[in-house]
């Protein structure tokens, strides 16, 4: 029983962690890409009076790049995480 509740304790940290980088990070990226649609019209053909109805307003550009950003920055972090894990948590 001693090692039954850390064992539970730790099962419940990774599946926290498995839940937020396994659907957390594709769901920031869905939404990234779903503020750049946002406000969107579907254009049939391009002509120089309809070219520019097809941009994103700044506010998506900004929300999506944040989306963009924070997943990038979780990559780079599990990269370095698998590279020099040792070197940063002295395992």
């Amino acid at each position: 029983m001693d090692i039954l509740i850390p064992t539970l304790q730790a099962l419940g940290q990774v599946l926290v962690v498995g839940i937020l980088l396994g659907a957390g990070l594709p769901a920031l990226f869905a939404l990234g890409v779903r503020a750049l649609n946002a406000e969107r019209t579907v254009v049939l053909a391009v002509t120089p009076s309809n070219r520019d109805s097809s941009k994103p307003s700044p506010a998506a550009i900004a929300a999506a790049g944040i989306c963009f950003g924070v997943c990038i920055l979780a990559v780079l972090f599990g990269i370095a995480v698998v590279l020099y894990g040792k070197q940063m948590f002295g395992v």
